[in-house]
């Protein structure tokens, strides 16, 4: 991911299934210090696995600085998405991904950034950078 032409670092990417069922599972992400993320698959405590399942998803974006230590809720703020909302909403984002067994699987997402119109990011996922799996019932 890239916002005016550099790395963003620690945004969440999600891939949440389109289809239901109980063999579909999210994948998730978080960007590096490159822009750069791997997404995981949880299946249980033991068995969280590299990649995303074969199939259509919804993608959201987030970007939320963790803080340091205890917030103070009367003191402070919490901490805010520092991306427009929408893209951490799967029915408003508007991203879409297919992962296919043998496809490039490579995603590209551009979007505005909360305070300016003219900045954007970018999301590249790589297929070197995941496997694809397919759970059998």
């Amino acid at each position: 991911m890239l916002s005016d032409g550099k790395p963003l670092e620690k945004a969440e990417v999600t891939f949440l299934p389109k289809q239901g069922g109980p063999n579909a599972r999210p994948a998730r992400g978080r960007t590096d210090q490159h822009g750069r993320f791997r997404l995981r698959t949880y299946f249980g405590p033991s068995d969280d696995t590299n990649g995303a399942l074969v199939g259509q998803y919804m993608v959201t974006i987030r970007k939320v600085d963790v803080p340091q230590g205890v917030i103070d809720p009367e003191d402070q703020k919490p901490p805010q998405n520092q991306l427009p909302e929408r893209y951490g909403n799967p029915q408003q984002s508007g991203l879409s991904a297919t992962v296919t067994e043998d496809g490039d699987n490579t995603f590209e997402f551009s979007l505005p950034a909360a305070n300016s119109i003219s900045r954007a990011v970018q999301c590249n996922y790589h297929q070197n950078d995941f496997e694809t799996h397919e759970r059998l019932p």
